[in-house]
């Protein structure tokens, strides 16, 4: 079940920035370049340092993904909170500001 929810957070648009090209404007923000959805795909036009290694790009790409599901679950848990019955007002107070903080 816990996988099943993982793969259905992954493959969510909420995920829509960790695409190829804002991962690699992430890494080299003064670089120019022209990305698809794979690294076979990037073609650089104009690089300031040396272009990013595939691990590198992976790398990035599990840590976006990784702290999107993070901030996903984090959300999911604060929307739990404020409809238990059982939560004290000073729970809901804080999930609402998590709420808050995370939808900036």
């Amino acid at each position: 079940m816990k996988y099943v929810m993982l793969l259905l957070l992954l493959a969510s648009p909420g995920y829509s920035d960790c695409r190829l090209g804002e991962v690699l404007q992430r890494i080299r923000p003064l670089d120019e370049f022209v990305a698809g959805t794979t690294y076979d795909s990037i073609r650089w036009i104009k690089v300031s340092t040396a272009a990013p290694t595939r691990a590198e790009v992976d790398s990035d790409m599990t840590k976006c993904t990784a702290k999107q599901a993070a901030r996903a679950a984090a959300k999911l848990q604060a929307r739990y909170t404020l409809r238990l019955s059982t939560s004290t007002q000073a729970q809901k107070i804080s999930a609402l500001i998590l709420l808050l903080d995370l939808d900036r």
